[in-house]
């Protein structure tokens, strides 16, 4: 009796808590993050094409002057005029249609002999690259290569020995001197490349060490970059009036919008900095922010009490809580996996037994979003599959040995919902059969207890495990 009251008690609650949930949420709207966006510069005229390297922002337009981002200010490059499009490498800025390239440090123009700089060009390790050539200009050797088989096409980039550009299923080897094409391969338009990553227009990413695309779930439009795990892009939204926007995305932050004018393009990063264009004061100018950590990183943990990790202390929390409203707090032996907003949880009522003690399992599937979803079609009635092997990986006992399918239908959860299933292991191995003739007590050791939805069709299954010690 006293059973049944707690559970109706936690039910009652539960219930309460997710009407004053719902309620809150109506009127609650998650605000876009936004950076402090600073100017760069706002001169007349059209500033475009900027590019950073260390502590110096410079750009298409630049007249003697340069970025400094340590002094927060424009500073003098006497000698400096950018009348192409620029690239920067090592203090080494270059650009299109130019002979030579200009030293930061030195502040003067350097002109090596034979350079004569192409389209869109790119710079890394000293080696200058641009759209339609034959070849690469090396500062080092102060003269053009021409390696085996490099033909580079539009707007190319560079990284190392790595060479990409537009519309090709492949790379360039400046090592090897060989063209590469990894599997999967497809670059659209406008790449960047550092180290073994490629971004071109997509939703994700080319890993080259992988050989294989990664989505990441994005819409990426523009002109995309690359620095270590951090990616830029812009968006764009066609509906009128059209709304070009800048974002970055990294693991640990995820997606995060940048500006908010809705006239921003272009974006380049560096380590934490971005530039980009931006076109809010009815002219092309250059602005540029600096990227924060975010919650959840380790210099901003979640608040005490945010059980959704959501950055927020809030009713869905108490929600989660008043779904675990008196549950039993005696120590359990389990593990959980999350895939998709979804935590798929395993446990066993404890982690020793002694020989002939009945092991409960309870597999539980949770939905941690904040809307519905399928988690798959699962046998009628809810039936988990639960299965025993040794230390050897041998099968002991599986539950669909004992009870057969007995139909698929689909497993929807609300927000925060949960479903439990539970079965019992009386620590008999089944030899493999339905037939209870055969079956015998298991001996002492170590066994793994393996729980998962029984999924029809191509629904993914998640199989989680827990290990069991039986004794005499």
């Amino acid at each position: 009796m006293f059973d049944k009251c707690k559970r109706n008690l936690k039910r009652l609650v539960y219930a309460v808590i997710v009407l004053l949930v719902l309620a809150g949420r109506v009127k609650e709207v998650q605000g876009a993050i936004f950076f402090e966006n600073i100017p760069v510069t706002t001169a007349e005229g059209d500033q475009t094409y900027p590019v950073i390297w260390d502590n110096y922002i410079v750009w298409k337009g630049a007249e003697n002057e340069a970025y400094d981002i340590e002094q927060q200010k424009i500073v003098e490059m006497p000698g400096l005029i950018i009348d192409g499009v620029p690239a920067i490498w090592d203090n080494k800025v270059i650009w299109s249609v130019a002979n030579g390239y200009y030293d930061i440090l030195l502040q003067q123009i350097v002109y090596p002999e034979g350079l004569s700089v192409g389209k869109l060009p790119a710079i890394h390790n000293n080696k200058v690259v641009w759209s339609n050539s034959g070849g690469y200009y090396d500062i080092d050797l102060e003269q053009m290569v021409y390696p085996l088989g490099l033909s580079v096409g539009y707007a190319p980039d560079i990284f190392e020995d790595k060479i990409v550009w537009s519309y090709s299923k492949g790379y360039y080897n400046i090592s090897l001197q060989q063209m590469v094409y990894p599997e999967g391969l497809n670059i659209y338009i406008a790449p960047a490349i550092y180290r073994a990553r490629i971004v071109y227009l997509g939703s994700g990413y080319y890993d080259i060490d992988l050989q294989q695309y990664v989505s990441l779930g994005l819409h990426i439009w523009g002109e995309p970059d690359i620095f270590e795990d951090r990616i830029v892009w812009n968006n764009y939204d066609a509906v009128p009036p059209a709304i070009v926007d800048i974002f970055t995305w990294d693991p640990v932050c995820k997606k995060r919008q940048i500006t908010d004018s809705g006239c921003a393009y272009g974006a380049q990063i560096y380590d934490d900095i971005i530039v980009w264009v931006d076109e809010r004061n009815g002219n092309r100018d250059i602005y540029m922010a600096k990227i924060t950590g975010c919650c959840g990183d380790p210099n901003h943990p979640y608040p005490v009490g945010d059980l959704n990790q959501d950055c927020r202390v809030d009713l869905l929390d108490l929600a989660i809580l008043a779904s675990h409203w008196m549950e039993d707090n005696t120590p359990v032996n389990s593990n959980s996996v999350v895939k998709d907003g979804i935590k798929y949880y395993m446990q066993t009522d404890k982690s020793v037994y002694h020989s002939g003690e009945n092991v409960h399992m309870l597999y539980r599937v949770t939905n941690l979003t904040e809307g519905p979803v399928e988690v798959g079609e699962i046998l009628c009635g809810g039936a988990p599959h639960f299965a025993i092997t040794d230390d050897d990986n041998a099968d002991i006992w599986q539950y669909f040995r004992v009870i057969p399918p007995c139909g698929y239908k689909m497993l929807c959860l609300e927000p925060y919902e949960h479903k439990d299933l539970e079965k019992v292991w009386n620590m008999i191995n089944d030899n493999g059969t339905l037939s209870p003739h055969d079956d015998y007590p298991v001996s002492h050791g170590e066994y793994k207890v393996t729980g998962e939805l029984e999924l029809d069709g191509w629904y993914e299954r998640v199989p989680v495990s827990v290990f069991i010690v039986i004794i005499p």
